[in-house]
Order: C-alpha cells, then sequence, then structure tokens
C-alpha cells in the first residue's frame, strides 16, 4: 500500500521555474546537483505514480463488485450493458472496473488508452513480476524499464511470467537496460517458439519494395523490407561494388558509390563482368569526364561475356561477416534443439532452426573464439587487428558510462597513454578499449581520469570528481547519494 500520499514536504524543493528571471545556481557545481536533485524527485515521482496506477485500478475492481454485490442484494437487475470487469494485466492479476481509465485519463492528461496501459502495465509488474517490482521499488530500476518488461509478457501465463521473474530479477539491475530488454525478449522468444516461428512468417509476409520518384525526376527513392540473410547478401555486394568503382578511379563519395552499385546490380550482365574483371585484375576503365558509365562497352575486356560465369560460382558471392555467439552447452550438444538459442550480432536472439537461411546460401568462414586474457601485448602504438576484434568482443559498448555506440565504430584507446619511450607490451588487452570519438577527446583535453583496475572494467572520474564504473554490460554510479528526504514508496 502506498504510505506517502499526504506527506508532501519534498514538492517544497522544486524551484519556482514561474519567474522569468530566476537565477537557481551560482556555479555550474551547484547547477549540476541541482539537476541531478531534481532528477531523482522525478523518478521518485514517477514510481509513486506507477504505484498508485495499479492501487487505483485495483480498488476500481473491488468497488465495482462491492455495487454489483448491493444490486444483487436488493434483487435489483443486472445493468444491460453497464461496467464489466476483467483481468486486463492477464493472468495472476486482480479484475479492473472497465471504466476506471475513462476516469483516469483526463486527470493525467492522457488519452483513455494511454491510462488503460499504465494501469495493466502497473498491475502486471506487480502480481506477476515481483522480482522486478521489488527492484522498482528499491530505485535499482526504472518505471520505464518494467513497462517495457509488463508489455512484453503480455501473451504468456501465469507459471511462465513467473519463470521469467526469477530468471530476470536476480541479475537485471546489473545490466544495462538495452541488454535488459534484448534478454527478456531472447527469453519470452524461447518460451513461445511456435509463436515466434509464426511471428516470423508474418514478418517475411510484409517483405516489400516501393519506389518514389523525388518532385524534380532526378532521383528515386527506395524503401524495401528484405529477408534478414538477403539484405546482409545485398548490403555486401553493394561495398564490393562501390568498392570496385573506386579502384577504377571513380572519386564520388561512398555514398554516392553505393548508390551506383544499387543501379548496376539491376543490370545484372554490367555486374557479373565488373566483378569477374576484378578478380582477374583487369578491370575496365569505368570514369570519364561525365562520370561513371553504366553501359556495357568493355568489348575486350576480360570478363566481359555479358552473364557466362567465367570463374568459379563461390568467387562471386559476396564476403559478409556473421557473428553468431553459441553457449559452451549448445557447442557440446550433438543434438542442438531447434528452438535453441544463439545470438547474432545486429539480428539479437535467433532459434537455431534460423541459421540456414543466414549462411546456408554464401562462403562460411570458421574463426576461433578470441580469448582475451591468452592474446599477447603489443609494442606498437598501433593496435594489431587480432587484439582490436578481442576488445570489440569483449566491451561491445563505447567504455564511457552509459554510452550506446557500438564498439566497431569507435576508437580502440590506450587507457594509460602510449608513451614512446616507454616499456614493451603496452599495447595489451588490460589497457586497451573502445572510445567513442567525443569521449576520447574528453578524456585526452577534458580532464576526465581513467583507470582499468581490471581488463574490460574502467573506472572513470569526472572533471567535477563523479566517479563511475564501466563493465561489459552495465554503468554503476559510485558517488550517488540521496540528496533530499524522498516520499517513501517502499
Amino acid at each position: 500500500m502506498y504510505e506517502s500520499t499526504s506527506n508532501l514536504d519534498w514538492w517544497h524543493e522544486l524551484p519556482d521555474v514561474s519567474r522569468p528571471d530566476a537565477v537557481f545556481s551560482s556555479s555550474a557545481s551547484d547547477a549540476l546537483e541541482e539537476i541531478t536533485k531534481m532528477r531523482a524527485l522525478r523518478r521518485r515521482a514517477t514510481l509513486a505514480e506507477f504505484q498508485l496506477a495499479a492501487e487505483y485500478a485495483e480498488l476500481s475492481g473491488r468497488e465495482a463488485m462491492i455495487r454489483e454485490g448491493a444490486r444483487a442484494a436488493s434483487g435489483m437487475a443486472p445493468v444491460m450493458h453497464g461496467e464489466r470487469l476483467s483481468r486486463m494485466a492477464g493472468d495472476g492479476t486482480p479484475l479492473v472496473a472497465e471504466f476506471a481509465s475513462l476516469e483516469l485519463g483526463p486527470r493525467l492528461r492522457l488519452t483513455p488508452d494511454a491510462a488503460w496501459a499504465l494501469m495493466r502495465d502497473a498491475l502486471a509488474a506487480k502480481y506477476r513480476l515481483p522480482g522486478i517490482w521489488a527492484l522498482l521499488k528499491a530505485d535499482r530500476l526504472e518505471v520505464w524499464q518494467a513497462r517495457t518488461l509488463a508489455d512484453l509478457i503480455r501473451g504468456l501465463d501465469a507459471e511462465q511470467a513467473a519463470w521469467l521473474d526469477s530468471e530476470l530479477s536476480p541479475r537485471a539491475a546489473g545490466m544495462s537496460p538495452t541488454r535488459l530488454e534484448a534478454h527478456a525478449r531472447a527469453l519470452v522468444r524461447q518460451l513461445r517458439s511456435d509463436e515466434a516461428n509464426d511471428e516470423r512468417d508474418r514478418d517475411r509476409a510484409r517483405r516489400r519494395v516501393e519506389f518514389t520518384s523525388s518532385e524534380n525526376g532526378h532521383t528515386t527513392g527506395l524503401t524495401a523490407t528484405l529477408d534478414a540473410a538477403d539484405a546482409i547478401g545485398l548490403d555486401a555486394q553493394v561495398d564490393r561494388l562501390a568498392e570496385i568503382f573506386k579502384r577504377a578511379g571513380d572519386s564520388d563519395t561512398l555514398e554516392v558509390r553505393r548508390a551506383k552499385a544499387l543501379g548496376v546490380l539491376g543490370t545484372p550482365a554490367r555486374a557479373l563482368q565488373l566483378i569477374q574483371a576484378s578478380l582477374l585484375d583487369e578491370l575496365p576503365a569505368l570514369v570519364d569526364e561525365d562520370g561513371l558509365d553504366l553501359d556495357c562497352p568493355a568489348l575486350g575486356q576480360r570478363g566481359h561475356t555479358c552473364g557466362t560465369i567465367t570463374v568459379h560460382p563461390d568467387r562471386l558471392l559476396p564476403k559478409a561477416e556473421i557473428r553468431v555467439h553459441l553457449s559452451d552447452a549448445t557447442l557440446r550438444d550433438a543434438d542442438i534443439e531447434p528452438d535453441a538459442l544463439v545470438r547474432v550480432e545486429a539480428l539479437g536472439p535467433q532459434l537455431v532452426s534460423w541459421l540456414a537461411d543466414l549462411v546456408g546460401h554464401t562462403r562460411i568462414a570458421l574463426r576461433p573464439v578470441l580469448t582475451v586474457d591468452s592474446l599477447r601485448p603489443s609494442d606498437s602504438y598501433e593496435v594489431p587487428t587480432h587484439l582490436r576484434e578481442a576488445i570489440q568482443v569483449r566491451n561491445p559498448l563505447s567504455v564511457f558510462p552509459f554510452s550506446k555506440k557500438q564498439s566497431e565504430s569507435c576508437d580502440v584507446d590506450h587507457t594509460l597513454s602510449f608513451a614512446r619511450n616507454g616499456p614493451p607490451g603496452q599495447t595489451a588487452t588490460n589497457n586497451l578499449g573502445p572510445l567513442d570519438r567525443r569521449a576520447h577527446r574528453a578524456k585526452t583535453h577534458g580532464g576526465w581520469k581513467l583507470d582499468q583496475p581490471i581488463p574490460g572494467c574502467f573506472l572513470w572520474t569526472s572533471p567535477r570528481n563523479h566517479r563511475y564504473l564501466v563493465t561489459p554490460s552495465c554503468t554503476v554510479v559510485l558517488d550517488h547519494e540521496d540528496f533530499i528526504a524522498l516520499p517513501d514508496v517502499a
């Protein structure tokens, strides 16, 4: 039960923002503290609202049942087309009065549907995800995360929801929001493998290609929804042709060359000639003063056979890298179940039975798993490819606090600056981490301090002396404290 509705002393901590000349801080540090205080207030207020939404929904159902019982006791007939009760949040949740959202919505300036969704998610979190609810009340998760999880379990029965809660709640607080949602989706997919296959079939039935001409008629927009496997192959082939154009002298940007490459694929004989000529190192001159020649006039050129395949067909396939992550147990199992889960980078959790579509029609290159701790350090400043790839696998995101930048797009930074005349082995996995360019500049020039006390874990100190620990899975605020007494929603 929420017990703090009358204790609103914390409300007076809010600044009066109605004055146009109001100044709330005398320094940047004071402003930073005030912003942090307001965020804490907002989190607590949002949690109180969420908890009260669950109580309001539950109480509305009880009061409706009391009213209906009183009518029956007095001999009155049920009201035709009157208010009904429903378990809006699924198995294991209380009955809710049908019209409750109509009362709540206007009070919160929400549509009735939005108010209904708020009550539904609050009840689902409270009754179907008790472990997540406890973390929420302890301020270890945010309301929006609980609502995301509540929405994911809508199709599960009570037993399935309880199992998912037992799997998620012990580790949810230590996971980044993105990873928590991805893990939850994978578990739901595992529980509902049959439905997942049906969903996949529905998604594939929505594949399409649309062309939209621009107003001036110079270009045409292209929108497409493809199979994941087809998209990977097409993307790789477009990249391949764009690189061929560059080798042949095309000076356009990569984006323009990729657009040209997609156009060339509309003339398969021309695309085949270019690819075969590139494999034979006898590219024709593709560019003149008017740009790329998209006709096929390369008479006399090796590879120009107007569609006849003159090299091994495997060599014509694009090189596309797909990283599939399997557990040790999956690798040891000789009879892998088709509904077992694997993780495919950039695509997320996939059923084993779906892998054939991804890798069944292209060249497969098996590479050993990189064990980061076993890799030898380098004496050079430049990071060797094998070390770079190992760091990207260990830390898939930039190691700056709360960053969501993928490590493949980041610099690989030396945690302790590389000393030209320093000891050997400075370029090592325990001194490297992916950093996006802005964070890299902040570390180098902006007063941020960085240590790597454990390989893969990064300890940051901000210029204003706030400290954060970044691990491969989450960011931990080390100097967090309660700035003010907030209403007790525990």
